[in-house]
């Protein structure tokens, strides 16, 4: 299973605790963690993804329940935890906005089985069940912005609506918008191959 998502995802948009609690073993391969995206319904379209966390109690302390299903994900049975994407139920509006998180594979409520392939290779794919598998909160708004600012502009093509489908709640919309405009003031237009690039040519002004 190879560390380059999991391990980048991390490095980037972790909090300094996560970061510890993860990175140095990504690093030296001591701890292997897959990635889990895929679904029976949706394929690999994040939009149409029904793996759903809601809050488990009230508070900023509330940790989440998370249910749903993956499937053709690699590795999970050498690996110590699994990236999940998902997405998060808003209490008060029922809205869904998307959000990861990792399940350590001990964790009560969430099953692996294997899936018979015709091609047989060492490494095998799984279904992943995950029946209200409680998590901690384990969350902060710069990592949800920052998050939220890889989806924007990761996929060049799509960059111009995915900000339509970016629901905040109402208590922290100000602040979240202002870390977002900020990330986003930092990107660099110009030659897509210059390393220094972070954002190729635009159809025209309006768009950047």
């Amino acid at each position: 299973v190879s560390p380059a998502i999991c391990g980048t995802v991390v490095s980037r948009f972790g909090t300094d605790a996560q970061k510890a609690r993860w990175l140095p073993g990504l690093a030296d391969g001591s701890r292997v963690m897959a990635f889990g995206i895929t679904e029976p319904d949706a394929g690999s379209n994040s939009h149409n993804i029904t793996t759903v966390a809601r809050r488990d109690g009230t508070g900023d302390d509330a940790g989440w329940l998370l249910t749903g299903r993956k499937v053709y994900v690699s590795g999970v049975d050498a690996a110590d935890d699994v990236m999940i994407v998902a997405r998060t139920e808003d209490a008060r509006t029922g809205r869904l906005r998307p959000a990861l998180f990792v399940v350590p594979r001990t964790t009560p409520g969430f099953e692996h089985r294997a899936i018979d392939m015709e091609l047989l290779t060492p490494e095998r794919q799984f279904a992943l069940f995950l029946d209200d598998v409680a998590l901690p909160a384990d969350a902060d708004l710069d990592a949800a912005a920052a998050g939220s600012h890889l989806g924007l502009y990761f996929n060049q093509g799509q960059c111009c609506c995915a900000g339509s489908r970016v629901f905040v709640e109402e208590k922290i919309h100000e602040k979240f918008v202002e870390k977002l405009v900020s990330r986003a003031s930092t990107r660099k237009l110009g030659n897509p191959f210059d390393p220094a690039t972070t954002q190729g040519p635009q159809v025209d002004q309006a768009q950047f």
